[in-house]
């Protein structure tokens, strides 16, 4: 904000100490210079000394006034001069202005310097004051009494171009910045060629203007000194008029290659940090003291879901967690009161769209020079997926924990690669007897295990020496695990028979140790014996129970045998018996006896029969051979068969029952074949892993499954009106297959057909 000059004397002329001292002081004047502002204040009385109106005081500056570009210099020299010493101001016709000054430092209430009024005490009267006009014009830049003031203070030379006589002035300092030696004679048109070629064009366009138009001129532009060193000048000038025509023209001529090059630097480091700000991979802002956002990057918007603009109209404070926010207040205030430079911290944001985002947050602070905050630059890296895989991993490691700790059954102990515990679970605890604090770090895993059965394993191994008694598990897990038996010993010194798994344990794809997870099998081995056990007891209780219905069924056949023989023979010795209706009976009586004798006969020798006795049978051949058996009863019912098993074909069993099972499917597939049209009976196979199928389809009459297909299997169970249906073929076959450790299926429709699938061993 631009101040009235009123406001520059009211705030530093209004305490009695300046008052006093321009009272006293200035007698010709006074003036306020105040670094917080561009303008400066001058009293009328001065004003009028310079003839410049009071409505002419805000044009005025230090430039103009002192012909001053680097207020700094003037600084220094006032804190190395007395508070009294001689100044030379420049008037509105450019006619130069001696005066001696005193000068009051302004002060705060750190007693910093913010500013000076000088008090002009006396103006110098000399001759140059009181000759013409024109001679004043001449010589105001060629006395050196003058200007060596001005160009100790500003570093700044001045020259003159008599457009009369073509002849130029230079200053000391201009010959200084030009690298010339004093005795060197300046020309017009010499003096261009020090100008870049590029910059020279510049000046010479600067200089015809100001002849033909009055315009006054201020350039920068690159010069080759005499010592073909390259400077950056400062070059104005305006043209002064005599009778209303050009007469000469006068400037000033400064050395800027240090500003120019801070200039650069700075525009490097500000285009730097610019791009650096912009397409940072992390979210940038520069912030006000209120926390309003000044400026955001791409990835900051990206990360919290607000544009530029939507930002700029809210404050951090809006988007950040309540239960975050009191923590970075504190640490921002912190900041703000010098207590600290910087602070990181990790909190979080809302989103735009409500979700909650985790940040890494890092600020740092940019200072006025009085050490109040100018604005805040905050670094924000968006952690969200490093919480969130942070917190499953917490929550995976308490899970393993948990369960770790909760197998209060299974051992789980863990080493490092030369055995020493790591880990002891509850579960081996209790299988162990011993705490955890007395084996983790302090025993080896082979204090657990049976001396004997280390030696043993280390002889199977072909290991030598006691150091390397935990080989015997590194070596066993060398494909990342192995399982078997081993014997633990008990704290209290009995041995107890365990499942052990030991596996590798890597990390980084390094092995860094080894983790055995045991099962205690005393229970399983003591079932192991019972159940031994109990197999011998049943083993001796089939075998006599065979034996018995050896027995029942030999001596049941002898007395049906006899019962018939003496039948037979009461029937030869008295023929008028064979027409007696309770001798028929009896005969046929006899018959059933004996063909359910023979039925139990075999039922007893399919039990008997051992799984063992499987052996490899062509399936081709074996439907061969009962398809030729049953050829003439198949034409007989005008039944076609179909072989479509392929002659590579075999399966796991025995031949007789193999045989069985076909002759009796297909005797059945024949025997209820339908009355009239088509009949077929196909034989075929398919193989699923390990099994062969033989499916025996017909399109015969039919079983109704919804009332009979619980017991088709059962003994003694018929399903049509058929006199020679027994109710027995269907319940050896099954017996047979089973026997086999097969497997028998049937699906049927009445008047469809009927479809037998069979399962055996390939």
């Amino acid at each position: 904000m631009i101040e009235t000059t009123y406001s520059i004397f009211e705030r530093n002329a209004s305490n009695p100490e300046a008052l006093f001292f321009i009272e006293n002081k200035a007698t010709e004047g006074f003036w306020i210079w105040d670094f917080s502002c561009e303008n400066l204040y001058l009293n009328h009385l001065f004003l009028k000394n310079l003839d410049y109106s009071v409505n002419e005081q805000s044009e005025i500056t230090l430039f103009k006034l002192l012909g001053i570009s680097n207020p700094e210099k003037l600084i220094e020299q006032l804190s190395d001069v007395e508070n009294h010493f001689t100044l030379n101001y420049t008037k509105k016709d450019l006619i130069s202005l001696s005066c001696e000054v005193a000068f009051l430092a302004i002060k705060d209430f750190q007693h910093k310097v913010t500013g000076y009024i000088f008090s002009n005490t006396k103006i110098i009267k000399n001759e140059l004051s009181k000759k013409s006009e024109e001679a004043s014009d001449n010589q105001i830049f060629i006395q050196r009494e003058i200007f060596s003031q001005l160009e100790k203070i500003a570093e700044i030379g001045g020259w003159e171009i008599n457009l009369l006589n073509e002849e130029v002035t230079w200053t000391n300092e201009v010959y200084s910045i030009h690298e010339v030696a004093t005795d060197y004679v300046p020309r017009a048109d010499a003096g261009l060629d020090f100008y870049f070629p590029e910059d020279r064009a510049k000046i010479v366009t600067a200089l015809q203007e100001t002849i033909q138009k009055h315009l006054p001129f201020d350039l920068n532009c690159r010069i080759i000194t005499a010592k073909k060193n390259i400077k950056w000048v400062r070059c104005s000038g305006r043209i002064f008029l005599k009778e209303g025509k050009p007469f000469k023209i006068i400037g000033v001529f400064q050395d800027i290659t240090r500003q120019i090059e801070q200039s650069e630097k700075l525009r490097i480091s500000e285009s730097t940090f610019r791009g650096n700000f912009e397409y940072a991979a992390i979210g940038m802002a520069i912030l006000n003291e209120q926390g309003a956002w000044l400026e955001v990057n791409k990835r900051l918007c990206e990360i919290i879901g607000y544009n530029e603009d939507e930002l700029k109209k809210i404050t951090f404070q809006d988007i950040t967690h309540p239960e975050d926010l009191d923590c970075d207040l504190e640490l921002l205030n912190e900041l703000s009161t010098g207590l600290r430079e910087s602070y990181q911290m990790d909190k979080r944001y809302f989103h735009k769209n409500g979700s909650v985002i985790n940040v890494r947050l890092s600020v740092s602070v940019v200072r006025k020079n009085d050490g109040t905050p100018y604005h805040y630059i905050s670094q924000i890296i968006d952690i969200t997926a490093n919480i969130l895989t942070k917190n499953k991993l917490e929550d995976a490691i308490r899970k393993q924990q948990a369960v770790f700790n909760a197998s209060t059954h299974v051992s789980i102990i863990a080493t490092d690669k030369m055995g020493l515990i790591k880990n002891f679970n509850s579960g081996a605890e209790n299988l162990l007897g011993y705490k955890a604090s007395e084996m983790i770090g302090i025993q080896n895993i082979t204090s657990i295990h049976s001396a004997n059965e280390i030696k043993s394993r280390k002889a199977e191994l072909e290991i030598t020496g006691s150091e390397n008694d935990f080989a015997i598990f590194s070596s066993l897990s060398h494909n990342s695990f192995e399982t078997r038996e081993w014997a633990y010993v008990h704290k209290e010194g009995y041995h107890l028979p365990v499942l052990l798994t030991i596996t590798e344990i890597e990390q980084d794809n390094l092995l860094v140790g080894y983790l055995g997870i045991a099962i205690d099998l005393t229970e399983i081995k003591k079932a192991e014996k019972e159940i031994t056990s109990l197999l011998e007891i049943t083993n001796d209780q089939n075998d006599r129970l065979r034996n018995f219905a050896h027995i029942v069924s030999h001596n049941l056949r002898s007395h049906a045998s006899n019962f018939k023989m003496l039948l037979d023979l009461l029937v030869h010795d008295h023929p008028e018996f064979k027409e007696n209706e309770f001798i028929n009976y009896l005969e046929t009586a006899s018959d059933d006896l004996k063909e359910t004798i023979t039925h139990l006969n075999e039922v007893v020798q399919l039990n008997t029969t051992l799984i063992e006795n499987l052996e490899t049978i062509n399936l081709h051949e074996v439907v061969e051979l009962n398809i030729r058996n049953l050829l003439a009863l198949a034409n007989k019912k005008n039944v076609v068969i179909n072989n479509n098993i392929t002659e590579e074909t075999t399966v796991q069993g025995i031949t007789a029952y193999i045989s069985s099972i076909i002759n009796n499917l297909l005797t059945n597939a024949i025997k209820y074949s339908k009355e009239e049209g088509e009949k077929y009976v196909t034989l075929s196979c398919t193989t699923v892993d390990n099994l062969v199928q033989l499916v025996i389809e017909d399109n015969g009459i039919g079983i109704d499954l919804k009332r009979n297909g619980n017991k088709i299997f059962g003994m003694y169970k018929t399903f049509h009106n058929n006199k020679d249906a027994r109710g027995i073929g269907l319940f050896i076959t099954k017996n047979q297959v089973e026997a086999m450790s097969g497997k028998i299926e049937v699906e049927s429709k009445l008047k469809k057909g009927t479809t037998f699938k069979i399962q055996l061993k390939k």
